[in-house]
């Protein structure tokens, strides 16, 4: 039931990250894009 739990923990912790990765690479492609093309 701990290892379980545990194994839930990790995948949750590594959703978020990758969620997080995205959604930093998403803001500096908006940046470059603006800063670009203004």
């Amino acid at each position: 039931m701990m290892i379980m739990m545990m194994m839930m923990m990790m995948m949750m912790m590594m959703m978020m990250m990758m969620m997080m990765m995205v959604v930093l690479v998403v803001v500096v492609v908006v940046a470059v894009v603006i800063t670009g093309s203004g």
